[in-house]
């Protein structure tokens, strides 16, 4: 039974247009996704702010009062500073490596909650 952009079936709900086989596939799309951010950490092009997140990882547990203006985003430091403190052979580059970590995974987490509405406007769009 079809209800709306949806095939309701025995099995559960199915969709019809992010299932076909055009293109990539997803996996792979993601794959290349954290090949070109990891490409970008060796060029020493820095689109954020590293730095200053690396010192307010550094300093958040020996000399809090010197990064204090950073405390809003406490928890991230904290988090910061112990990964910092694993790694703390990595340096600068493994402060990168974590930061396309994280968002390589924001990205498929965001994926995976909006695949029914993405498949949605896909249905209502056709090419």
């Amino acid at each position: 039974m079809k209800v709306g952009n949806f095939l309701l079936s025995e099995t559960g709900v199915q969709t019809s247009s992010l299932n076909r086989e055009k293109g990539m596939k997803t996996s792979l799309f993601f794959l290349v996704l954290f090949i070109v951010q990891i490409a970008f950490i060796f060029q020493g092009v820095d689109v954020g702010d590293g730095g200053s997140y690396a010192s307010f990882y550094q300093q958040i547990f020996d000399n809090p009062e010197s990064v204090q203006f950073s405390f809003m985003f406490w928890l991230s430091g904290v988090i910061g500073g112990l990964y910092l403190k694993l790694f703390s052979g990595l340096g600068i580059w493994g402060i990168r490596l974590a930061g396309v970590i994280v968002s390589t995974c924001t990205i498929i987490l965001s994926y995976n909650l909006l695949f029914f509405c993405l498949n949605a406007l896909i249905d209502c769009y056709p090419y």
